[in-house]
């Protein structure tokens, strides 16, 4: 590593940024401070903590959105370190990325383990495409090298073409080529590839920098753990030779599928911020039809008649043919994606008579009401009240046949803010909307409390 960073302290502070989709603000978010620290201490801690990226307030209206962009600012020099996009098509959850970052973890002890017989392909495939690979290699790279090996580096060599020229004349015995090729690729192999770890490994950069022999070789056959072998065929796409030859089909096919991928991914996350958009608009149009219902119910002994505007009609409709079809395609791109929750028990406390005594028992009359997440200890029926209406449950972790069943039979649907799946919620509110039934969100969990917050709610 450069000697210079070794002793550079950094104040490194990360912070995730977007645009709200209600009111149109933007808005930037700390989500991690590093603290100050050296730069070498900062690259081992890279390693170690991985940041989650939830939905944040906006600051102006308090609407709830996922953010697009995630920052790294250092406080001292007072500079941006990195900015990037957030890639919601392609994102990996937490189940999945779990192994992935321990083989990341272990990549040295994988790396000595087999680093004898990476060597020893990476000279030979180096010896067979002497001409083209030692082009290259770096002017420093060369001098290094020639350091290393006490070999008399020629004062008249000034620049990098005539660096190549001299190695290329020189080294002749496959046992020279070979000690050279691995002490001019020390820090290509052991400061930056082994250093930055498969997770963090930029190929694009890599290819312009290192050059394209060097870099397809390494991706091909570095040593990784298998839990990152599905990360690195991602990165083969990107390396491959696209030639016309029998042999390149397979890269040129993987190239392809890469590429797909790539375009899906970007499409999903385009649906995605685009659905964003479309439930802040929909939110506004329930909000409006919430004030109007709200004005009939304190005008109900008026004779005048109010009509729902056609404008607001038609928004709605349209609205929720596009959450539909957000949610259709979202579930198509990110089929294999689990959103599950650990099953939490729910025990029912009985709440004071005095409390259920002044409630309006004609509401819930006759209705079915649907209460989705937890597992309830006993019976939905085992309240000591009687409430008049039919409760149906669900734990609320998958959207199964008995998930979709509840949603059709129930008059009211209740979501249980802490233990619902987030693709459950999202499910039930889209039905909801689409079927014109009355859905609310209870932070409580008493079966008793939850029906007289119903009746408190429609009054």
């Amino acid at each position: 590593m450069n000697p210079f960073l070794e002793k550079k302290k950094l104040h490194v502070e990360v912070f995730t940024k977007g645009t709200c989709p209600n009111c149109g603000k933007q808005s930037q978010w700390k989500i991690f401070d590093y603290g100050t620290m050296f730069y070498r201490e900062f690259d081992r801690k890279l390693d170690e903590i991985s940041h989650s990226i939830d939905s944040q307030h906006c600051q102006k209206c308090n609407y709830l959105f996922p953010p697009t962009e995630l920052l790294y600012f250092d406080r001292i020099s007072r500079q941006l370190i990195v900015q990037g996009k957030i890639n919601y098509g392609d994102m990996t959850d937490e189940e999945d990325f779990l192994p992935m970052k321990e083989g990341h973890l272990q990549r040295r002890e994988v790396f000595h383990k087999h680093e004898e017989d990476f060597w020893e392909g990476y000279c030979l495939y180096a010896i067979e495409n002497w001409r083209e690979i030692v082009s290259e290699l770096s002017k420093d790279e060369i001098t290094n090298a020639y350091s290393d090996l006490e070999i008399e580096f020629p004062i008249s060599i000034r620049t990098v073409a005539q660096a190549r020229k001299d190695a290329l004349n020189r080294l002749k015995t496959e046992e020279e080529k070979k000690q050279f090729w691995r002490t001019a690729n020390h820090y290509f192999i052991y400061d930056h590839m082994l250093d930055l770890g498969p997770l963090s490994w930029y190929v694009e950069d890599d290819l312009k920098r290192f050059g394209i022999l060097r870099t397809r070789y390494v991706i091909l056959h570095f040593p990784i753990a298998e839990t990152l072998e599905g990360h690195r065929t991602k990165l083969i796409g990107k390396i491959v030779n696209r030639g016309k030859k029998d042999n390149d089909f397979l890269f040129r096919r993987i190239s392809q599928l890469t590429d797909e991928m790539q375009r899906v991914a970007k499409r999903g996350t385009e649906f995605f911020h685009q659905n964003e958009k479309l439930k802040a608009e929909l939110a506004k149009a329930q909000d409006r039809l919430g004030e109007a219902y709200a004005r009939l119910r304190s005008d109900g002994d008026s004779k005048t008649v109010y009509e729902r505007d056609p404008n607001d009609i038609r928004k709605i409709r349209e609205l929720k043919g596009l959450v539909s079809e957000l949610l259709a395609e979202l579930k198509e791109l990110r089929k294999t994606e689990q959103d599950e929750i650990e099953p939490v028990t729910i025990d029912e406390v009985p709440l004071p008579t005095e409390e259920k005594m002044n409630w309006d028992p004609t509401y819930l009359q006759g209705k079915t009401v649907g209460i989705i997440g937890g597992i309830r200890a006993g019976s939905p029926a085992q309240t000591n009240f009687d409430f008049g209406c039919e409760l149906i449950t669900h734990d609320g972790r998958k959207q199964d046949v008995d998930f979709h069943a509840l949603l059709s039979k129930s008059d009211i649907i209740v979501i249980l803010t802490r233990f619902i799946s987030h693709a459950s919620m999202w499910e039930a509110k889209a039905y909801a909307v689409e079927n014109d039934k009355t859905i609310h969100f209870e932070p409580a969990v008493n079966l008793e409390r939850i029906l007289l917050n119903i009746v408190k709610t429609r009054r």
